[in-house]
């Protein structure tokens, strides 16, 4: 029985300190990101609001074939944050492995990569319950082809994907490297 107790306690004490914050609730408060996570320990999904965007998705655009695999991925942002947010963070956000393939040959593929690994589509903000962006860092990054993507959750099987070409350069980059989306179109994912 005191064994029982023990364990009630620890595991009562570990919930109370684990401070959660709902993954839609950081669009509902202002000012800066330090300021709304003070404290917290879990961004999370608590609602299920990213689970629409899992799966594998597909589009055709121009002699291109994209796909992306999405899904939920908890990851430590401990380290990213330790100046000013001493407790463990962890958050939920949404991951992309893609293949790019053009005219049959494949230009880039990042699926069989590991998790957490960073060569591939990363967070950067779920904005809302139908939208999330993600940092694109194509093969030839350094040389210009980086940008934004923007899913737009349409319906269970379609999402639409824009593009925001930020094209910074490296100093080392001597040529401008070639693009690997198009960048004035939005391109309509069927989910397969």
């Amino acid at each position: 029985m005191k064994n029982i107790i023990t364990i009630l306690c620890f595991v009562i004490g570990t919930t109370l300190s684990a401070q959660i914050l709902p993954i839609e609730q950081m669009n509902e408060v202002t000012g800066k990101v330090s300021d709304q996570i003070d404290g917290i320990t879990h961004v999370k999904d608590v609602n299920g609001v990213l689970d629409k965007f899992e799966g594998t998705w597909k589009a055709t655009f121009a002699g291109g074939e994209i796909e992306i695999v999405i899904k939920k991925y908890t990851r430590d942002h401990s380290i990213y944050v330790q100046r000013y947010h001493p407790e463990p963070l962890l958050w939920d956000e949404l991951i992309g492995k893609y293949k790019f393939t053009k005219n049959g040959v494949v230009i880039e593929n990042t699926i069989d990569l590991p998790d957490d690994s960073l060569e591939f589509l990363t967070k950067h903000r779920f904005y809302s319950e139908t939208t999330y962006t993600f940092s694109y860092l194509g093969v030839n990054h350094a040389c210009g082809d980086n940008g934004i993507l923007f899913l737009w959750y349409q319906n269970s099987t379609t999402i639409h994907l824009g593009y925001l070409l930020i094209g910074e350069t490296s100093p080392d980059c001597t040529s401008q490297a070639e693009r690997t989306l198009p960048i004035d179109t939005t391109l309509v994912l069927t989910k397969q």
